[in-house]
């Protein structure tokens, strides 16, 4: 790759180290056999306690149409939209079985969704999910309401849906618009098509 050989094999080396995983929180070296259910009923019983204060929701969607290089994340490929409807159902029960948990506290100060990639879910999967969501814990007027895009599977009518509904930030990244790079990385993403979602 032209431009990229004067990388020392000192640089490659001083960064060729393990780090701690940013995919989950806790981190993953932190997680213990030792929290058990009485741990976690009583974890939920003290976030109960503080009903006056709003908390942040997040929703992983792991589904990808296919898998960029240097992804890091849970992620599941696939393009069986069927998926889709399957998880939505899940991800609506869990945070059923979750509101039962947390009967005094349910305002949400941000919602977020990342991936994987959450527009992989087609308008009427995303708008099911988050009115659903809604439902159980509503966001404060002030809340950010933020979802991660790939610019090659978002189109238009999932955008007006986004906005329609309350989403009020999106999130795409752009790892380097060198098309050798993007080869190698297997994300092939045009300046003209990241262009048109920061437009739209």
């Amino acid at each position: 790759m032209s431009g990229y050989k004067s990388i020392s094999q000192e640089l490659l080396e001083k960064y060729d180290q393990p780090g701690p995983r940013y995919t989950s929180y806790p981190t993953t070296p932190v997680w213990t056999e030792d929290f058990g259910q009485e741990d976690w009923r009583a974890a939920f019983a003290d976030a109960n306690r503080r009903k006056d204060s709003p908390f942040s929701l997040y929703v992983h969607i792991p589904y990808c149409d296919s898998l960029c290089y240097y992804c890091g994340c849970s992620v599941i490929i696939t393009k069986s939209q069927t998926k889709g409807d399957q998880y939505v159902d899940m991800v609506l029960k869990e945070a059923a079985l979750l509101a039962q948990a947390l009967p005094d506290r349910r305002a949400v100060q941000q919602h977020h969704w990342g991936g994987g990639t959450p527009t992989f879910l087609k308008p009427a999967q995303l708008e099911r999910l988050y009115m659903g969501l809604q439902d159980l814990f509503p966001s404060v007027d002030t809340a950010e309401v933020s979802i991660e895009v790939d610019p090659r599977v978002t189109d238009d009518e999932q955008l007006e849906t986004l906005r329609r509904i309350g989403f009020n930030r999106i999130s795409m990244g752009v790892q380097d618009f060198d098309p050798e790079v993007q080869e190698c990385i297997h994300r092939v993403q045009s300046k003209e098509l990241t262009k048109h979602i920061i437009d739209k």
